[in-house]
């Protein structure tokens, strides 16, 4: 199985990436730079949060 398998992708793989070696980058970057945003959109309303609650 295992060797098929492998046989299966060699032939597969390098058309594929051709193609997609640039949608891959630029899909990953947008992944990264959603997964920030969102974080930020967490971190932001918490921090000012303990801000209001250290004056108090």
């Amino acid at each position: 199985m295992v060797a098929k398998v492998s046989k299966l992708n060699q032939f597969k793989l390098p058309k594929i990436r051709k193609a997609t070696d640039t949608t891959i980058e630029v899909a990953v970057i947008a992944m990264v730079y959603w997964i920030l945003s969102l974080i930020f959109r967490v971190i932001k309303p918490i921090k000012m949060e303990m801000a209001d609650k250290k004056q108090i």
